[in-house]
């Protein structure tokens, strides 16, 4: 399996800023992660999606009148709803299909170590 990790932190530097929704999630796959059809694409967001629920950096839910809705699921179960919802489009997903993820206190840190190393070198 490749690694996830320079995706897992741009997913968590672009939930520094705001909700991240599952079509940043591919454009990610298919950026850094060079997923190149729509299965892969698919498979390798799911991935991530699930890493970053399991490292506690984000929480999956909705986004609606009134803010991000967390789904309260257990990660299983979440990213097996996700996954149900993007077989279901038989596509890549566009704004606001699938779900939405936001940073939690943990990936705002991690966000926020990731942009301090990337400014400054990891010095001051």
């Amino acid at each position: 399996m490749r690694d996830l990790q320079p995706m897992i932190e741009e997913l968590v530097m672009r939930g520094a800023d705001d909700w991240v929704m599952a079509a940043e999630v591919a454009w990610i796959a298919e950026s850094i992660g060079e997923a190149r059809c729509a299965d892969p694409i698919r498979e390798l967001s799911i991935a991530l999606i699930r890493r970053v629920l399991e490292n506690e950096l984000m929480e999956i839910g909705e986004v609606g009148d009134g803010g991000f809705f967390e789904w309260g699921l257990p990660i299983d179960e979440a990213v097996e709803r996700a996954d149900r919802a993007w077989r279901d489009l038989d596509r890549v997903p566009n704004l606001g299909d699938v779900c939405w993820l936001e940073n939690t206190e943990k990936g705002a840190r991690l966000a926020e170590q990731i942009f301090e190393q990337r400014t400054y070198g990891g010095e001051r």
